[in-house]
């Protein structure tokens, strides 16, 4: 007989504590195999408890797996293996499921510092972090997104909570493409899709063009995310070295040349060539003909992210390459995160309307659509007049930050210890520290000591920098180099204010005079 005490005064529900007892009897062997639980009206009338109580209680054992259950027929007893939350056994030990890891999960084993880059502040709250690369909080245009969403909610209603098209939006696809037409880019809706940030149009873009065992060539250093992206994707990294100018393209052209016709050969060109990430450089305009010119002579597609483009104060940009893009080989990736809310994570791949059907395909597979709630919302913000606002404050506020971070960089860290370039937009600089033979290790505790942080150098690199005059490379692909490398800082402004910049460099310039 089943032997059941209930608790009318116990918090627990009644029908709970039914099932917590049956399932102690039955892993207890007190209650056997195929024995035959009493039907719920007999039970219910012995517990003095409603059919209702007992059904659910029975429900509940089925879905646990301690029942079987058919119309007609008795609710008997099944034994199942204990829930992992309350078992002894030994689960798998680290490394233990190595062997059966994919390729690609494999491959990143060595890049996972560059999979864990940070992406917003890590630092405690007493610390200046130059380390995110997202914008100042206290700049966000809240009220006016806000007021966008209750626009659109107000007039679209329960559409815009439904399933959306795939490549977007559309009158935000249209609006994407007017603005490219602002950079002197010729493009129509149909050769837009919207994204989940540029991160994810980039993914798509090597879905698209890079089998396995291919080669992607990034310059070095470059954007830390894409990096374990490829890998993952299963290709190899052509690391092009970066000059003053840009990319190494004679490096370039001799990685093409060498790979052609092998099963390595050279299938997508990464390039950041506006504002870089993270040395902040601007290629030159004979640059990005010559750049454009090798991927046409040897059919190699192009993908250029332009994530900080529109981040401009001091001067004026060169034109996107993909403006002379007359064939269609490049691949343009914009995103509002680094102008608007990181949090949006919106982005677009601009390209040739055959190839943004395959990529809308490949999309569609992976994520149905980005949120349409979120694309219409914004799209009333940018029509609004309130981005181009936005945009314009935000430059401004931009240009003065920059301009007291380079004065005081020039204070506190001599040329004869540090270089650093002047970037003409963006939020990013890159420190070169000379003749720094402490590890990187040593340097993040000593800033870490002086309430300091900023992204070590050799995160944004997919070999080992290349080592002082005389000393032969690491030979290493993902690995950090030996000591006696050049030491690099990355320092990103972007959510900082003045007081907060110079302070912060201030800090800087003692730990690292301490070294």
């Amino acid at each position: 007989m089943l032997l059941l005490k209930l608790d009318a005064q116990s918090k627990e529900p009644i029908y709970r504590q039914i099932v917590r007892q049956i399932i102690d009897l039955v892993e207890g062997d007190t209650v056997k195999e195929g024995e035959a639980l009493p039907p719920s009206r007999e039970l219910a009338q012995r517990l003095s408890v409603s059919r209702f109580t007992v059904a659910q209680a029975y429900r509940e054992l089925w879905a646990k797996g301690y029942v079987d259950s058919r119309p007609g027929s008795y609710t008997r007893v099944r034994k199942r293996p204990k829930l992992a939350a309350g078992t002894s056994a030994r689960r798998y030990a680290e490394g233990e499921l190595d062997s059966i890891y994919s390729a690609s999960a494999r491959a990143l084993e060595d890049a996972k510092a560059l999979a864990t880059f940070p992406v917003g502040r890590t630092a405690a709250a007493d610390v200046i972090d130059f380390t995110p690369l997202a914008l100042d909080t206290r700049l966000f245009p809240v009220d006016e997104l806000r007021t966008s969403f209750d626009r659109v909610l107000t007039q679209r209603h329960a559409s815009l909570l439904n399933y959306a098209d795939p490549a977007g939006y559309a009158p935000l696809r249209e609006y994407v493409a007017d603005r490219m037409r602002m950079h002197a880019v010729e493009a129509e809706p149909d050769e837009v899709l919207i994204t989940h940030g540029s991160l994810q149009g980039l993914d798509l873009v090597t879905r698209l063009f890079v089998d396995p065992g291919r080669t992607v060539a990034v310059e070095q250093p470059t954007f830390p995310s894409v990096m374990p992206l490829f890998l993952v994707r299963g290709a190899r990294l052509g690391a092009i070295p970066m000059t003053e100018g840009g990319m190494d393209l004679d490096a370039l052209e001799a990685l093409i040349r060498e790979r052609e016709g092998r099963a390595d050969a050279l299938s997508l060109i990464y390039s950041i060539p506006t504002f870089h990430n993270p040395n902040g450089i601007s290629t030159s305009q004979p640059h990005r003909e010559r750049l454009l010119a090798l991927c046409e002579e040897h059919r190699v597609p192009l993908a250029e992210d332009s994530f900080q483009e529109e981040i401009t104060y001091f001067g004026k940009a060169v034109l996107p390459i993909k403006s002379m893009d007359s064939r269609g080989l490049v691949f343009y990736l914009g995103s509002f995160s680094k102008v608007l809310f990181p949090g949006v994570r919106m982005g677009w791949v601009l390209a040739r309307r055959d190839c943004i059907e395959r990529l809308t395909l490949l999309k569609r597979v992976e994520d149905i659509s980005c949120s349409p709630l979120m694309q219409a919302a914004l799209h009333r913000f940018c029509e609004s007049g309130a981005y181009e606002l936005h945009l314009r404050r935000i430059n401004r506020i931009f240009a003065k930050r920059m301009a007291a971070a380079m004065a005081a960089l020039r204070l506190h860290l001599p040329a004869e210890k540090a270089s650093f370039d002047e970037p003409s937009g963006g939020y990013l600089i890159w420190i070169r520290l000379r003749g720094m033979r402490r590890s990187e290790g040593e340097i993040q505790t000593a800033l870490r000591r002086a309430g300091v942080a900023a992204a070590q150098g050799s995160l944004f690199f997919a070999q080992s920098p290349d080592p002082p005059s005389g000393e032969p490379p690491s030979g290493r692909s993902t690995r950090r180099g030996p000591a006696s490398v050049e030491r690099y800082l990355r320092l990103s402004i972007s959510s900082l204010d003045i007081d907060e910049i110079e302070e912060g460099i201030r800090r800087l310039g003692g730990a690292l005079a301490e070294l």
